[in-house]
């Protein structure tokens, strides 16, 4: 490392100075672009709001000029309604109104006169204008199917073009269109607020296929106070929307953006929603809509600045906005190259500073190297001479000699004197090394009688410790198979008890079995008396139907002697002979049956009364053989209870053995520990001798007188 300790002075003394300079040059230049940079965001910000104003200033006097231009052409198309309306109000009766004829040539005379007019009509109320609807009906010249006056010019290319107006009713029509208006919104706006109306623009089917975007200026004609009918002018607006494109061109470059929105929010005219032009700003631009409704004059986002311009028509009460908007990179332009003028300027004073700095830098450097030389060449002779001293063979009688410097003086003189006393040092430590090295011939010798005896003591330990764990083998032997035996009649134990339990059981069910075979061979009997008891009835029955057979046939002799009196007695009588026929003959078979169930339930009988003796037998072998097994688990338990007593006493001597040859085995690891520090110290004796030997030969190698 350049600052560790063994490094040169002149080294460190240079580099030391050289990051003093350094770090100075950095913090100034730290400062100085610091500085530079609050200056050049100083002047960047104040450049932004300058800009801003410029450019919002700008954008409202674009879109002044537009919307005036915009509010002179509607309020010059608007004059033509207003002044017919006026001169149709004076000359209404009871004054002397002008021929149907006559209005007609007025009104067409008005739209041929302004360009900026599609079409211009007249429409009044039934008797409202001449008091003449009756002598005019359906003389569609001037009047409806009604007779009222209908005056309705159309301008179509290039030519003006009177369409007749056949149904009255058209202008009374309130159904909602498309654009949520009365269909006859144009004609009920002024009837019913009696003031000029501005509608809303919406697009006109001038031709299939074809349509423009229009609005409409209707004025009320009044008379004596009362609507009598209105004028109205239809203007094209897309010449509003090539003004809009033609002042967006004169603003920034046509990199503005301007939308005219109508009372009901309908864009009128648009550069970016061109497609959009008669639909409700909404499919544009909630965010324009919003802008259009608020009070704010000007609307800065991170994407745009606008500004709304009112374009007020006055005759009509209605207000149109016209928003001006600009990108907002196009509009910080300027903020922008002054910007990038600013960073070429900040990096070009930072790589000027750097440069100076790296010179100040190295003329910095060169003069730490002339500063350290300065100091370091005094002191390199005194290592010099040191390095002289430690190359004379370790001869302490040398001496250091220095003239220059006071300092370096004082140095020298030190160092002499410690050289001195570090001489008489060494002779005393040659005296006391030549004595330890009779004391380590003795601790050696001494070491060596150690580390016989405890290698004796080790054999005799391992003999010891062989004995005892051979018997500890044959203890643990033993103790294994009294544990095997005893666990072994245990296991026979738990067998022949299960044994002898399940016995007891199966002598249980046996002597259940033989008392109810007992009470099913006295059940038997009993159905065999049953079945006696039945064969009497069954012989009492039969002689009751010969009886019966003897009468009926006794009745039958009786009605063949009454002759036609007794046929019915004899119809009855044979019934009653067959009758006890059957009856005879159905005893004859029970009787039979009960004969054959007799014979089954004495053979029956004597089966059980086999089975039974065959079962008293088999009950007293069973509880022979329970007894004899009761016996065998006597006898068992008391095998299994001398065997856990040797197993125990067994593993008793085991544990003791165990204990025993696990002393003998520390005391053997304790001798083997103290051999192996015998070892040791012999080694260390050694070892200590030739360090002794080597440190003598290293204070011989000083020269102390």
């Amino acid at each position: 490392m350049i600052l560790s300790k063994s490094a040169p002075l002149s080294t460190k003394i240079t580099l030391l100075f050289a990051l003093l300079i350094a770090t100075c040059i950095v913090i100034l230049s730290y400062v100085s672009s610091n500085s530079l940079e609050d200056v050049s965001e100083q002047q960047l910000n104040y450049m932004e709001d300058e800009v801003k104003k410029s450019v919002l200033s700008s954008l409202e006097r674009g879109g002044t000029i537009a919307g005036n231009k915009v509010a002179t052409l509607l309020k010059q198309s608007f004059s033509i309604p207003l002044t017919l309306a006026q001169i149709f109000s004076d000359s209404a009766i009871p004054q002397k109104p002008f021929s149907r004829e006559k209005v007609k040539k007025v009104t067409h005379s008005a739209l041929k006169a302004n360009e900026a007019i599609s079409s211009l009509y007249t429409h009044l109320e039934k008797d409202g204008y001449d008091g003449l609807d009756d002598q005019n009906r359906n003389n569609f010249e001037h009047s409806s199917n009604t007779g009222a006056l209908e005056i309705y010019w159309v301008r179509e290319n290039g030519q003006t073009i009177f369409y007749p107006t056949e149904d009255a009713g058209e202008k009374y029509i309130e159904t909602i269109n498309e654009s949520g208006m009365r269909e006859s919104e144009w004609y009920l706006c002024p009837r019913d607020k009696v003031t000029p109306c501005a509608l809303d623009p919406y697009l006109y089917e001038i031709e299939p296929g074809k349509s423009e975007l229009l609005t409409t200026l209707s004025a009320p004609i009044i008379s004596q106070g009362k609507f009598i009918g209105i004028v109205g002018a239809d203007i094209n607006l897309p010449v509003v929307q090539t003004w809009i494109e033609q002042a967006s061109t004169g603003l920034f470059n046509g990199k503005s953006m301007l939308t005219l929105i109508s009372q009901n929010n309908i864009i009128v005219a648009s550069t970016k929603y061109k497609d959009l032009v008669g639909q409700p700003v909404t499919k544009g631009s909630n965010q324009l809509l919003q802008f259009a409704k608020s009070s704010e004059k000007t609307h800065i986002t991170d994407e745009n600045w606008q500004v709304k311009v009112d374009v007020n028509l006055e005759e009509a009460g209605v207000t149109w906005k016209l928003i001006v908007s600009i990108p907002k990179e196009v509009a910080m332009m300027p903020v922008i190259s002054l910007k990038k003028a600013s960073d070429e300027t900040y990096t070009s004073a930072i790589t000027s500073l750097v440069i100076h700095s790296i010179l100040f830098l190295a003329v910095a450097v060169g003069i730490a190297v002339w500063l350290a030389k300065s100091i370091s060449s005094p002191i390199k002779s005194v290592s010099d001479s040191v390095q002289n001293l430690s190359s004379q063979e370790g001869d302490l009688t040398q001496k250091v000699h220095i003239q220059n410097h006071e300092e370096l003086i004082r140095l020298a003189s030190g160092l002499n004197d410690f050289m001195n006393k570090l001489a008489n040092i060494i002779g005393g430590s040659k005296a006391v090394s030549q004595q330890l090295v009779g004391l380590m011939a003795e601790l050696d010798s001494g070491a060596e009688q150690v580390k016989n005896d405890t290698d004796n003591q080790q054999m005799n330990l391992d003999n010891m410790a062989t004995a005892i764990n051979e018997m500890s083998v044959t203890a643990m032997e033993v103790s294994r198979l009294s544990q095997d035996t005893a666990t072994n009649a245990s296991d026979a134990n738990d067998i022949l008890t299960g044994t002898q339990s399940s016995l007891q059981g199966t002598v249980t069910e046996i002597e259940k079995l033989s008392i109810n075979m007992t009470e099913t061979g006295e059940q038997i009997e009993k159905v065999a008396e049953r079945t006696q008891n039945i064969t009497s009835i069954v012989s009492t029955i039969q002689s009751i139907a010969e009886q019966t057979n003897l009468l009926a046939l006794n009745a039958a002799i009786e009605a063949a002697r009454a002759g036609e009196m007794g046929r019915g007695f004899a119809v009855v009588a044979d019934e009653v002979r067959n009758l006890a026929s059957r009856t005879q003959t159905s005893t004859t078979e029970i009787s039979d049956l009960i004969q054959f169930l007799q014979t089954d339930v004495d053979v029956a009988v004597g089966n059980l009364t086999e089975i039974k003796q065959s079962v008293d037998v088999s009950v007293d072998a069973t509880k022979d053989s329970f007894e004899q097994l009761a016996n065998g688990v006597t006898s068992i338990n008391a095998i299994s209870d001398s065997s856990v007593q040797v197993a125990t006493a067994a593993e008793e001597q085991s544990q003791v053995s165990e204990e025993v040859n696990m002393q003998v085995v520390a005391i053997s690891d304790s001798s083997k520990q103290l051999a192996e520090m015998g070892e040791t110290l012999s080694e260390m004796s050694a070892r200590a001798q030739e360090l002794i030997n080597d440190l003598n030969a290293q204070l011989n190698l000083l020269k102390s007188e």
